[in-house]
């Protein structure tokens, strides 16, 4: 075998067998609470494919650097489930409740006005203008 070619069928089969026999069968339960199927199923998907990558570096046997990207694959699809699981929760199913309105609106002040000459006003900074209070998005701003 040229040692520029792909694995040897037999060995390829070898370990792909290898890695789909471990896998976990259930890991879809480990979704059920996600009440979006769409994002149930690649939510799944992501995690297998994650289980999928440590196995082939398992049947390997990687070490060193080897292993590190192994790992490194794992960590970026973990966060990636994390990270949709999150933001499905909480501005999908709770984008209502008080606390998660509080963490993505900030207070905004808009100039809506300059104080006309004839009045002085006195303040610790040098800002003299009449605003507007807004609670908004903290991606948004006042129109």
């Amino acid at each position: 075998m040229d040692d520029n070619m792909p694995i040897e069928k037999q060995i390829r089969e070898k370990i792909l067998s290898y890695c789909e026999n471990h896998l976990p069968k259930n890991s879809g339960q480990m979704f059920d609470f996600l009440d979006d199927n769409d994002l149930k199923n690649k939510v799944i998907l992501e995690f297998d494919s994650a289980r999928y990558i440590y196995k082939m570096g398992e049947a390997l046997q990687a070490d060193s650097y080897r292993q590190h990207a192994h790992v490194k694959f794992q960590i970026v699809q973990y966060a990636g489930i994390y990270e949709a699981i999150i933001v499905h929760l909480l501005w999908g199913k709770f984008k209502d409740d008080p606390i998660v309105k509080e963490i993505e609106t900030h207070t905004a002040y808009k100039p809506i006005g300059k104080l006309p000459k004839n009045i002085t006003l006195t303040t610790k900074t040098n800002l003299k203008f009449i605003c507007a209070f807004y609670q908004i998005k903290k991606h948004q701003y006042p129109q």
